[in-house]
């Protein structure tokens, strides 16, 4: 999904890889073990009941050509119940990076990295992650 946008598309090349960091945080939903949950009283009624509509974060690192990085994020949603579910995604980002080449002159370091956010589905407000890491 996010490859069909073409700004991404031109950015990353055609077949970009994942890179090494991928997390995702799973809630909503039925689980068990229930008595450990009950137990530990982190957890609202809904949580308990499996009543909280299920939900998915994740954040990925696309790899590109020429250095180029997309860290992808992603708020997945799921609604209805039993053949009538479906999942849609409310927030889809990416927040593209790019190595620049300007070295400082006096100390020979590399200067600053050019990134970008682009906000395939929901709106800026929506995004998991709103900044961008620097190493």
């Amino acid at each position: 999904m996010v490859m069909r946008n073409p700004e991404i598309a031109n950015f990353l090349g055609q077949a970009p890889k994942t890179g090494d960091f991928r997390a995702y945080c799973a809630t909503g939903g039925f689980k068990l073990p229930l008595l450990r949950r009950m137990r530990s009283g982190s957890y609202e009624l809904g949580d308990l009941l499996g009543t909280k509509e299920r939900r998915l974060q994740m954040m990925f690192v696309l790899r590109g050509d020429h250095g180029r990085e997309g860290l992808v994020s992603c708020d997945v949603r799921r609604s209805g119940a039993g053949m009538y579910k479906a999942y849609y995604f409310r927030s889809l980002a990416v927040h593209l990076t790019e190595p620049t080449k300007d070295i400082g002159e006096s100390t020979g370091d590399v200067v600053g990295d050019h990134h970008n956010l682009i906000v395939v589905v929901g709106t800026k407000d929506d995004v998991v992650w709103k900044g961008f890491m620097r190493f």
